[in-house]
């Protein structure tokens, strides 16, 4: 089993990376928030590899420990397969998605796009108790800042129609800077003065 993967990016495409592991073995990969990456760079993927009984085996990379984790529990989810569970991490972050689930916000999922009211319910009914209970064992973490105002930080900024690039980029732009903006009020002022220049 395939769990964590490093090498050189030599392509990408939609949701695809392609990863020179070394000279004679490339692999294809379908990745989390692929504009991050630039050609030629050195990248380190936490792994899951699915096996379809038609497509054969697919590689999925994640950003972090938590990103994959939370694409496990995604997918255990009846109805959310892993190119669902690959949207819906590509449109938000764990952190959104787990507080989401452990608060029973249904609402905050049901605004990913692919995401119906119906299927938000079910995302929180099947998951809440699985997520409360790794989050209180401390298996599953999320850090204090993350999960303190990013989550509300994303719902505002989906509220005032921004695109779901623009908010994953404006939340690295975040998670970027030297001194990481220590309450709500100051991100929201920091992530919409980016993005009003990169408008």
């Amino acid at each position: 089993m395939i769990s964590f993967i490093s090498g050189i990016l030599k392509e990408k495409f939609d949701e695809q990376l392609v990863v020179a592991v070394n000279e004679n073995i490339w692999l294809n990969i379908s990745a989390t928030k692929i504009q991050q990456y630039n050609l030629d760079q050195k990248i380190n993927l936490h792994a899951y590899m699915h096996w379809n009984q038609d497509n054969g085996p697919t590689i999925y990379g994640f950003q972090n420990k938590l990103e994959k984790q939370t694409f496990m529990l995604l997918i255990e989810c009846n109805g959310i397969g892993p190119k669902a569970a690959l949207s819906i991490l590509n449109q938000s972050e764990a952190e959104f998605i787990l507080s989401s689930i452990q608060e029973k916000n249904s609402q905050n999922l049901n605004k990913l796009n692919g995401i119906g009211a119906k299927k938000a319910d079910q995302i929180v009914l099947s998951l809440n108790s699985k997520v409360t209970k790794l989050l209180n064992d401390g298996i599953i973490k999320i850090s204090t800042v993350n999960q303190s105002y990013f989550a509300d930080l994303h719902s505002v900024l989906l509220s005032l129609s921004y695109s779901k690039q623009e908010i994953e980029s404006s939340l690295s732009y975040l998670r970027g800077l030297d001194e990481i903006p220590q309450g709500f009020d100051e991100a929201l002022r920091k992530a919409l003065s980016f993005l009003t220049k990169n408008r």
